[in-house]
């Protein structure tokens, strides 16, 4: 190219660059402009309809809690009249109305008629009745407000009570009976901390803050809640000369020199919204926006014309290059027609890929024939011709290359792996060709699929010790301890000639479980996902209406191939110790403990819920070691039935009004010559009706036998197989856990008791010999 003369590349380069930088300044430019000449009465107008949607919001909130409140005071009325109160009517009847609005956390009343005693009151806290005669409440502020309204609702300024931590206002109404006699007061203590999620939720303008104020002005929410109810808000910003002007009025707006200013207010409540906005944020935020926007355009200029620099230096230096690269290319390059005959210029490498020599006029695809099905030939040819005729991009047409790695069997049946990559090219007279690339990638495949299988291979190793390395020693201890107990119990249930088939593989069920619920306590999962899939070969066989011989074959196979696994296990656990050291030695109580503290957080964690393991009490020397195994196996079983039945998930333990962890209390005291245990949780309880029906499902019981008998159906849950899980998982659901507690309790001369509660939890108690 001669250097005194501007190619076109470089000339189309400069325009282009050209045209960008003068698109960006004008439109950064106008961006600016349009953005700083922002009116203020459009800033106020989006305050102004943000801020009453807010304000409607609240106010129909109120309205509803008022109206609930209100329609309580009627009800209540008749009762507060009666010279012999029926407090438990009143309670039931408050239950009633708290329960049809999770927001009203308490509803109390005060009778100032009937009663000799002067402010006598009745008030109803945590479903609880508490009378006293002593206690004056016509001094209260719900109480005199209330006085001073008669017939309309009073509220009282916001607190924060100590025992809720929640922000409270006082709903009260005067009671009146069918005469017009003042009967006393009823009120309703509300939660408002809905006010704080209302204003996450609400942001207007770029810039603005938003605060709730009651009628003097004191933050009623704020960032800091340790401010509500103290901190003034006018104070604050320096803002006490419009003080009476925000208070007063109805609405209120200001642009001050720093602050814009906007307040509405809520009638019902004498409380009011108020925003306020910096004036300096929206001027801030544009020429911040505009910077960015000039330094990232000045910096992709920049790179365009290095890269434009760089492509046309290495354009030229391909251009040089070509020639020789072909002659000692060691991919095979070949062009084919429109009827796939390969072209007289083809790299020599071709030939040996292949296998044939003088490939010039050879049909490419007779030439893969042997190595490809008819099916596949036509499927080729289809490909082909979206090639030619340009049906996708490029991309897509690499995607769904047919031929992009394919087995191909040459002279002597020898079979290589090969790679093909196929492009349109336009010839000059306007032909369309096909450009071919290949490789031979049989070596590079071969070593792939053995990297592959050795990746697994130390993926499969390294999980291991990852999942183990954390775990106490004693806590291992016990678990290869129980996991030699459990494989000897298979040996012997799988030599025993003399029980049947199906008695045999429940059997085999309950320790292949017992087995998968250990290795879940010390993090095996990997070990337990094994476990898993052949305690589902064993509900399989379950099933069954007959069970083989060969069956039974395969299953003892499958025991053993998992047996070897154990080894593995082992060897590995004995690399860990020896590299941890001994460490001390923990009492069985503490092994135990921890085992069920591990499989509670395991399966909450696994389950998406919040559970903590709380210890009330356990006796150390009731514990005796010939009972360990068969306690700790059955309070794994239970506790993690807590964890997948019992505790509900976050979001519906808070619609309950619970707290969103889920406890499990766990207690082992020695009462006589027995050792009681008893497991509760603060769950949802057993479900009765879903228990029936699955079990009229599964044929185990009918109707006529399953009406009103919870005993009955406390029977079905300890069966084998029996679940109300619809689909099972790792956790829970296969219904051998409850099974297993019922025989090892069984085992060892025990016995078990159940209580249980709707929306409160459930508790098994056992009670077993020392």
């Amino acid at each position: 190219m001669d250097s005194g003369k501007v190619s076109f590349p470089r000339l189309f380069t400069m325009i282009c660059l050209t045209v960008i930088v003068g698109i960006t300044v004008s439109v950064s430019v106008s961006f600016f402009i349009i953005f700083r000449s922002q009116s203020y009465k459009q800033i106020e107008t989006n305050t102004r309809e943000g801020l009453n949607h807010l304000r409607d919001r609240v106010i129909a909130k109120f309205r509803e809690w008022t109206g609930l409140v209100q329609h309580t005071t009627i009800g209540v009325a008749p009762l507060m009249a009666q010279e012999h109160v029926d407090e438990e009517a009143i309670r039931l009847l408050f239950n009633q109305f708290i329960d049809t609005q999770t927001d009203v956390v308490l509803l109390y009343c005060s009778n100032n008629l009937v009663w000799n005693e002067p402010g006598g009151y009745i008030v109803f806290h945590n479903g609880f009745v508490v009378s006293s005669p002593d206690w004056d409440n016509t001094q209260r502020n719900w109480f005199t407000e209330a006085k001073k309204k008669p017939g309309q609702a009073a509220y009282a300024n916001p607190y924060i009570d100590i025992v809720t931590q929640k922000l409270i206002t006082s709903i009260s109404f005067v009671a009146f009976d069918d005469d017009g006699r003042d009967l006393g007061v009823v009120a309703g203590d509300v939660s408002i901390d809905f006010l704080n999620e209302l204003l996450k939720e609400s942001s207007f303008v770029p810039g603005q803050n938003t605060y709730f104020l009651d009628q003097e002005g004191l933050f009623i929410t704020h960032p800091d809640m340790d401010a509500v109810l103290q901190k003034d808000f006018f104070t604050e910003f320096a803002l006490d000369h419009y003080r009476s002007a925000v208070l007063d009025a109805p609405s209120f707006s200001i642009i001050d020199n720093e602050l814009f200013i906007y307040s509405v207010a809520i009638p019902e409540t004498n409380w009011r919204l108020v925003s306020t906005i910096p004036r300096s944020f929206i001027f801030a935020e544009s020429t911040s926006l505009l910077v960015k926007i000039i330094a990232i355009n000045l910096l992709l200029i920049v790179l365009a014309v290095v890269m434009s620099i760089v492509l046309t230096r290495i354009l030229h230096n391909e251009r040089d290059e070509i020639t020789a690269m072909m002659d000692n290319l060691k991919g095979g390059f070949f062009l084919m027609d429109q009827h796939y005959t390969i072209q007289g210029q083809y790299s020599i490498c071709l030939e040996q890929m292949l296998g044939n020599k003088d490939l010039k006029g050879r049909n490419f695809i007779r030439l893969l024939g042997t190595s490809l099905k008819d099916t596949e030939q036509e499927g080729i040819k289809d490909y082909f011709t979206m090639v030619i005729n340009r049906s996708f991009d490029q991309a897509m047409l690499e995607s769904i290359n047919p031929l992009q790695e394919f087995a191909y069997i040459g002279e002597g049946g020898k079979e290589k792996t090969l790679s093909c990559g196929f492009a349109p090219v336009n010839r000059g007279n306007k032909t369309v060709y096909i450009l071919g690339t290949m490789q031979d990638i049989t070596v590079e495949t071969a070593l792939q699929r053995q990297l592959a299988h050795e990746e697994q291979q130390l993926q499969e190793e390294m999980r291991s010790l990852f999942e183990i390395i954390h775990v106490d020693s004693q806590v291992f201890s016990d678990f290869l301890e129980d996991l030699d107990y459990e494989f000897g119990r298979i040996h012997k249930i799988l030599e025993d000639r003399s029980k049947a088939a199906s008695e045999a593989v429940v059997d085999l069920y309950q320790s292949v479980h017992a087995i998968k619920s250990n290795a879940l306590v010390v993090g095996l999962n990997n070990f337990s996902m094994k476990v898993h899939r052949l305690e589902s070969k064993i509900k399989e066989l379950r099933e069954r209406e007959e069970i083989t011989v060969e069956d039974m074959l395969g299953l003892a196979m499958d025991i053993e191939q998992l047996m070897l696994e154990q080894d593995k296990l082992r060897n590995t656990i004995d690399k860990i110790r020896t590299f941890k050291g001994s460490g001390g030695t923990k009492q069985h109580e503490q092994v135990l403990i921890e085992s069920l503290d591990r499989a509670v957080q395991r399966a909450a964690e696994d389950m998406g819920k919040e559970v903590r393991l709380v210890v009330d009490k356990v006796e150390a020397e009731v514990l005796e070691q010939k009972s360990r195994r068969q306690v700790k196996e059955v309070l794994l079983q239970l506790v993690r039935n807590a964890v997948y039945h019992g505790i509900e998930e976050p979001d519906e333990r808070r619609e309950k009004g619970k707290d969103e962890i889920g406890l499990i209390h766990l207690m082992i005291q020695g009462m006589g010559d027995k050792i009681q245990i008893k497991l509760r949780d603060d769950g949802r309880g057993l479900d009765f009706e879903k228990i029936r029906e699955r079990a009229e499902r599964l044929n185990i019981i009918t109707n006529e036998e399953a009406r009103g008998d919870k005993n009955r159906l406390l029977q079905v849950i300890f069966m084998a197989g029996f679940s109300t899980v619809e689909k099972d998982g790792l956790h829970a659901g296969r219904g051998i856990g409850l099974n297993l507690v019922l025989e090892r309790i069984r085992d060892i001369g025990g016995s078990i008791k159940v209580q249980t509660e709707a929306g409160k939890g459930t508790a098994f108690i056992l009670y077993i010999p020392r």
